[in-house]
This record gives C-alpha cells, sequence and structure tokens, in this order.
C-alpha cells in the first residue's frame, strides 16, 4: 500500500515486498513498511544468534523500540524475508500478468484488493523519464484467486531487523539560512511530514519551532479550524516577512498570548486565505508549512505573492513534483543533491 498521511493525520500503514531470483535460481521476497504491518506477516524472528518462532514478548518488545523512536522523530522501517517455496512460480507468474507492480489494499477482513498495477520500461527502451517509461491502471475487476494466492505468499515471513532513519540538515544549510536572515530575507520550509516531524527537522534547521511555527497545508473537513492557537512570537525569532511590514510592530502587540482566547491556526488552504481575511496575516509570517503536496505548495506561494512577497524556491532539479513549484516562483533555484 502507498505511504503517506491519511485525512486524519495519522500515518498510513504501508509495505513494499519485492520478490529476486538468488544464484541458485531460487525464489526470495523481501519486505520492509512499518513495524506492525511487517509483524503481521512474520512467523519467525532472527535474534542476532538463532533463528526462532516469534512470541508475544517479542512483539512488544519490538513496538515498544518503535514507539520510542518515533517520538524521538525517528522514522521506522521493519525488515523480513522468507525463502519461497517452488511452487510458487506459478502465482508470481500470474500476478505479473496483471502488471509489474501491484499496488494492494489489505481489507478488514485481511484480504487483498487490487488499487491498480504499473509497468515501466525494459532497460534500454525508453528514459524513465518519459511518460512512457512509467505506466499505472486501475483494475476493471478484482483478480480474486490471485490475491488471495499473494496473501498467502506474504505470510510466515522472518522479521530480521528494524532500521531508524532521522533527516539531518548539512552544517551549510543551517549557516546559509542564518545569511538569508541577515539579509532580511526570511526561509520557509515545505514538508510533507505530519508536524511534529517538521518542526523537528525544522528545529534542526534553527528555524523558530515554539508557537505560531507551522502551519499545516492538509484540509480538514470541518472547515480547517485547527486545535492549536495563535502565539504572540518573540523578538529575534526569525518571524519577520520577506518584507518587512510596516504595521508588525502594532499588529503584534494585539496578538493574545493566552492560548484560550487568540484565534486559532488554519488547516488548509481555504482555510488559510479565510484566516488571513477575517483574522490576521500569521499565515504569511509562519516559517514552516507541513502535509504539503506539490498542488498546495504552489497554491501557498500564490498566496504569498498576493500579498506582496517576492518568492524564491529552491529544491532538488531531480524531483519532478519540484517543477510546479519552480515555475510558480518569481525566481528558482534548481540544485543537484548529493548523493550519500
Amino acid at each position: 500500500k502507498g505511504g503517506g498521511w491519511d485525512n486524519t493525520g495519522v500515518p498510513e500503514r504501508h509495505v513494499m515486498s519485492v520478490v529476486v531470483e538468488d544464484a541458485r535460481r531460487r525464489l526470495q521476497l523481501f519486505t520492509k513498511g512499518d513495524a506492525e504491518s511487517v509483524i503481521a506477516e512474520c512467523a519467525q524472528v532472527w535474534d542476532g544468534q538463532e533463528l526462532r518462532p516469534m512470541t508475544p514478548d517479542d512483539v512488544a518488545a519490538i513496538m515498544q523500540h518503535h514507539n520510542e523512536c518515533v517520538q524521538k522523530h525517528y522514522k521506522c522501517v521493519a525488515l523480513s524475508y522468507v525463502s519461497l517455496e517452488e511452487s510458487a512460480r506459478s502465482t508470481i507468474a500470474s500476478s505479473a500478468q496483471l502488471g509489474r507492480t501491484l499496488f494492494l489494499d489489505r481489507r478488514a477482513g485481511g484480504e487483498f484488493r487490487m488499487a491498480g498495477a504499473a509497468d515501466w520500461a525494459e532497460e534500454g527502451e525508453t528514459e524513465m523519464s518519459t511518460a512512457a517509461g512509467f505506466t499505472f491502471r486501475r483494475p476493471k475487476t478484482q483478480p480474486r484467486e490471485t490475491l488471495k494466492a499473494l496473501g498467502l505468499l506474504v505470510k510466515g515471513q522472518i522479521f530480521i531487523g528494524m532500521l531508524t532513519l532521522r533527516y539531518r540538515p548539512m552544517k551549510e544549510i543551517c549557516e546559509s539560512i542564518d545569511i538569508l536572515s541577515d539579509a532580511g530575507i526570511r526561509f520557509v520550509f515545505f514538508s510533507d511530514l505530519p508536524e511534529t516531524s517538521t518542526i523537528a527537522f525544522g528545529h534542526q534547521l534553527g528555524l523558530w519551532s515554539d508557537w505560531n511555527c507551522c502551519i499545516s497545508l492538509r484540509d480538514l473537513p470541518h472547515g480547517g479550524r485547527s486545535s492549536r492557537s495563535v502565539h504572540d512570537s518573540p523578538p529575534g525569532s526569525g518571524m519577520s516577512v520577506l518584507r518587512e511590514r510596516e504595521a508588525y510592530a502594532g499588529e503584534a502587540s494585539q496578538t493574545c498570548p493566552d492560548s484560550q482566547q487568540g484565534p486559532r491556526l488554519p488547516h488548509g488552504i481555504a482555510a488559510i486565505r479565510r484566516h488571513i481575511e477575517e483574522a490576521d496575516d500569521v499565515p504569511l509570517r509562519v516559517s514552516m508549512f507541513c502535509d504539503a503536496t506539490p498542488s498546495s505548495i504552489t497554491q501557498m506561494l500564490g498566496i504569498l505573492q498576493e500579498h506582496g512577497e517576492l518568492v524564491i524556491s529552491c529544491g532538488s532539479g531531480l524531483n519532478l513534483h519540484n517543477m510546479p513549484t519552480f515555475a510558480k516562483a518569481d525566481m528558482s533555484i534548481s540544485v543537484e543533491p548529493l548523493a550519500p
């Protein structure tokens, strides 16, 4: 299942499995994904010394470690594998007829439902960047027998460990942000991560990471009001806009420090527009936006431009999703990511 965040802000559970043929022409299935979903497919665990059945104590220890890492804003990726029987080749062959990559949803009852399939060109046929390089299609009917066989295929895996990952900004980036701030240019961070992870990374960047620091670009079904309230920002917090506003000093004194009184931070593009019109211009001053998508980033840049901001966009030139942002900004800087 594809990753991301659902409309409640809770991370969606997702797993990716690949089947490869080893040097002895045996099929091996490797899996990575969120801990709870991967554990559900595992019957055994490798503890570093021996292979043994997975027990409830093992599950509890794994989930405790996972939860502790998440609280520290680390991303946890669980890993497992299983050697497939030769009879699995028929299931692989039938699924390959549907597509080289299958996107599956697991229903409440445990059975798979096919959300779509994708193919990509063979090496040398065409460039991956072209439209012909990757095609996605939705199924007209559900291949129930194949899906049932795939559900059995991923069962009985061996849990082999977890990776904990965390984004860390380069020292040069933090220094560059300070230089921009000294020059009167405000740095704004757009993140597709949820609020807590975005603020944690923004703190590493040196951005103001207390009250009023982050607004979600994800729309809420009840109109876009969040439970977080607006508070005054202290001097020197880096909250100034790209162009200093003459009214800033007067307006800052009018913001209410009481969390029970001040207007609440908006949630989503529509609510941000409404907040600016009816309440204040706090959304134009924050330095972090979370739950961002290419579309919502482009719309937020438009809001900034509508209110007199000169926007410079900077991002990876290898990320196709950055192209609309580059096109929308007044000036764009495309950078080539460094290899890890």
